[in-house]
């Protein structure tokens, strides 16, 4: 089974919130590699019947309707909090941007550091969800979920903005941080190693066509081996 790591942001330009991007690995079948087939007992979309999966999609459709920040939060909350935690935790004692200092988000002004996390829902909520996860994860053999996040205030990503005129720059340096860190996270946790073909899933970056580039950035060891306009191999 390949090292399958998803990449996806929230908040891409922004004027007030930060750019948030994550990245999310685990191990999925070679003819399943967006695993909504191998998770289909324990996750669900938005257009299937609400039976007790975990709902994950979309963003929007599944804040769309009623309870919508309390269904974002159960999908989210889970694998990735485990436990209610200030939200410092998650902006200070985890990587943020490589070179952000902390000063420029705790300067923002709708930052709560010791607000806890999740918002909505209760402990017992989080507890059951979190144990829905774990058993989703052994059952199906996809091993225990990696992730990865990077933070970029909204002023140090304007910085970069006007610096080079690019806003894909600021995302594709937050790119380069989470292939790396999150493929040493797997090995050190024995989910991936070194001969494991790792499929690395993301949006395309603005106008980048191509990433070789960031590829090398983010495996200085390795080189790349093909690329076509929007995909890259690399090998290392």
């Amino acid at each position: 089974m390949p090292w399958v790591v998803g990449i996806d942001e929230a908040g891409y330009g922004p004027n007030l919130g930060p750019l948030v991007q994550c990245a999310v690995g685990l191990r999925l079948p070679d003819d399943d590699l967006a695993g909504w087939e191998t998770l289909k007992p324990w996750v669900r979309r938005t257009h299937e019947k609400d039976d007790g999966r975990l709902l994950i999609d979309d963003s929007k459709k599944v804040y769309a309707g009623a309870k919508g920040f309390e269904r974002l939060e159960r999908g989210v909350a889970a694998p990735f909090l485990g436990i209610p935690r200030p939200f410092n935790d998650f902006t200070e004692n985890y990587r943020t941007h490589e070179i952000l200092a902390h000063s420029q988000l705790r300067a923002e002004p709708w930052y709560t550091p010791d607000q806890v996390l999740p918002l909505v829902m209760s402990k017992s909520e989080l507890d059951t969800a979190l144990r829905h996860w774990l058993k989703a994860m052994e059952e199906s053999q996809c091993g225990f979920m990696m992730c990865e996040r990077v933070i970029t205030p909204a002023a140090f990503f304007n910085t970069i903005l006007d610096e080079t005129g690019n806003k894909s720059t600021a995302a594709s340096q937050g790119i380069q941080s989470l292939i790396g860190d999150i493929t040493l996270l797997g090995r050190r946790y024995a989910i991936c190693w070194p001969d494991d073909p790792i499929h690395i899933i993301c949006d395309k970056q603005g106008g980048r066509n191509f990433y070789a580039p960031i590829l090398q950035e983010a495996f200085p060891d390795g080189w790349v081996v093909a690329e076509r306009e929007g995909a890259a191999e690399s090998r290392y």
